[in-house]
């Protein structure tokens, strides 16, 4: 979120991840578009399960990708993965980052996965409702993965 960076950004004159938070919303614009578009173009949109779960699932893929590529080096409260355990030392922040990354990157995954039934069984009204449920419960897994992982190695 922009706005929410930008305050904090100003006042502690920390300015490093801002252009992640400056660039990230139009890139994902933009990613969303060009996907939709293609969707349209398949003429997919009688299913529109697909679409939340492939949209999803690639957006999760995308950004674990971003993070495991370019982690936030310092402990800070802009981005990256924020929990209390996560900030107790620089190498559990640095730890931390690598693993919520391939556990966001494992929910993309899964999200994809998801599309299988709806590809291959006539599916309601309730499956957009479904989809949309799966696609939000997995990055909470993944929560709940990195900090097991933080448990099981810092205690």
């Amino acid at each position: 979120n922009p706005a929410r960076s930008f305050g904090p950004a100003l006042i502690g004159n920390h300015w490093e991840p801002m252009w992640l938070y400056l660039t990230a919303p139009f890139v994902g614009m933009a990613l969303a578009v060009l996907l939709f578009k293609y969707f349209v173009s398949l003429k997919d949109l009688d299913n529109p399960p697909i679409l939340v779960c492939v949209l999803c699932g690639l957006i999760y893929i995308i950004t674990g990708q971003l993070v495991l590529r370019y982690p936030p080096k310092k402990i800070n409260d802009f981005y990256g993965y924020r929990t209390a355990r996560s900030k107790r030392s620089q190498a559990h922040w640095d730890f931390a980052q690598k693993e919520s990354s391939k556990y966001i990157i494992q929910s993309g995954y899964y999200c994809l996965l998801t599309c299988v039934p709806f590809i291959l069984f006539e599916t309601g009204k309730a499956a957009v409702w479904i989809a949309i449920i799966l696609a939000t419960l997995y990055p909470f897994i993944s929560i709940i993965q990195t900090e097991k992982a933080l448990k099981k190695k810092f205690g």
